[in-house]
């Protein structure tokens, strides 16, 4: 066994259910759909561009 470190890095938003408490914590309050739906819509898009930036350091 190799000694590392191990992180998992999770988006956090003021409107996240769960914030400021741990994603896996009780919820604080009811679900915003709102805001979650138009990151959602957004993700597409993200994507393809980082799928864009990692294929020019691929070569």
């Amino acid at each position: 066994m190799v000694p590392h470190l191990h992180w998992h890095v999770i988006a956090r938003f003021d409107w996240d259910s769960h914030f400021p408490a741990p994603v896996w914590a009780a919820a604080q309050r009811p679900r915003a759909a709102q805001p979650e739906d138009a990151l959602q819509a957004r993700l597409p898009a993200m994507e393809a561009h980082m799928r864009q930036a990692l294929a020019q350091w691929a070569g």
